[in-house]
């Protein structure tokens, strides 16, 4: 019997040795690292199909579709040119961070990704976050979303530099013929309406020369209407820098 209990002495000895053991070297468990990491998300627009990728490495320049050969600018996803051209620029003041995940509502995975990611991180994170989807995504229509986002975020010479690459129309003052205005649209976006809209203009006519329509000054109000009935939502370059096509807000309280 004694010997039984000399062994549960024994056992109880060492028990706390190692409690005290234990409290001199506790056991630290690491809080698990949340994976922010997002697969390809596919959705449709206009009734076509599109991929959205997140991550990965930006082969080519959110702006004028170079390829990025420096290692600063595949992180930045832009050139060491085009970062001049608003992506440089000092942290805005007009900034909503509020319109822009409005302006990305119609991918909700995207504003997900940007709010777990980069949000905490500040509004110059979430530009350059934006930035890096524009050059992952150039030929989606989440890349004019993104420039949105990106103007409503304050930087607006970056928004516009962007949508100079996705511009579908280009109208600039023609020096051939002064008084007009030289109308290009890329031809992958090209529509009859448009071209006969074009021709119901008194003065207008096409060059094959300068490969364009030639349009009055005078006409420059037609010729907006015109660009909101056929191209609204898309961008234009023009002599006053890119726009987005859409239709002025107007105040609610004005009659």
């Amino acid at each position: 019997m004694n010997g039984i209990i000399d062994m549960f002495a024994v056992e109880e000895a060492k028990n706390e040795v190692l409690e005290k053991d234990f409290d001199r070297n506790p056991v630290t468990v690491s809080a698990p690292i949340p994976d922010f990491a997002m697969p390809t998300s596919t959705y449709y627009k206009a009734g076509r199909r599109h991929q959205l990728v997140f991550e990965g490495v930006c082969t080519n320049c959110a702006h004028c579709s170079q390829p990025l050969t420096d290692s600063v600018s595949i992180e930045r996803g832009i050139g060491p040119v085009c970062s001049k051209k608003g992506y440089l620029e000092d942290l805005p003041t007009n900034v909503d961070e509020m319109q822009a995940m409005i302006d990305l509502a119609e991918y909700p995975d995207l504003v997900t990704f940007l709010v777990d990611r980069y949000k905490p991180q500040g509004v110059r994170s979430l530009m350059n976050a934006l930035v890096k989807i524009c050059s992952l995504n150039r030929r989606s229509p989440v890349h004019p979303a993104c420039c949105d986002a990106i103007e409503s975020l304050g930087y607006t010479r970056l928004a516009s530099t962007l949508r100079e690459s996705i511009a579908v129309i280009e109208i600039k003052d023609c020096k051939e013929h002064p008084g007009n205005l030289h109308v290009w649209v890329k031809k992958s976006d090209w529509n009859w309406g448009w071209t006969h809209m074009l021709r119901t203009l008194p003065g207008a006519f096409f060059s094959r020369q300068l490969k364009g329509a030639i349009v009055p000054v005078r006409h420059k109000r037609q010729l907006w209407e015109g660009m909101l009935k056929h191209y609204e939502g898309f961008c234009a370059k023009t002599p006053n820098g890119v726009i987005k096509i859409v239709r002025k807000k107007v105040d609610a309280q004005t009659t």
